[in-house]
């Protein structure tokens, strides 16, 4: 099962982080089927969605980078 890990708006910085963690063995999903848009299309955000057993590395791998505030509430 998955879970979503984190948001992003920036499609680059979310890049960053989809690299980063595969560089770290973890499985995120490719970015291009996890995006979602709301509101008609006016806020696109970018997320990445990890295998539910690798959630506690990830989130590590995540705040590390400086970005513990795009992380999802469990």
């Amino acid at each position: 099962m998955e879970i979503k890990l984190c948001s992003f708006r920036d499609q680059v910085v979310a890049g960053m982080m989809e690299h980063l963690l595969l560089n770290h063995g973890l499985h995120p999903r490719p970015l291009n089927i996890a995006s979602h848009v709301s509101l008609a299309g006016a806020g696109l955000w970018y997320d990445l969605w990890i295998p539910e057993e690798e959630d506690k590395n990830a989130r590590e791998i995540i705040i590390e980078a400086g970005h513990e505030n795009a992380l999802h509430k469990k």
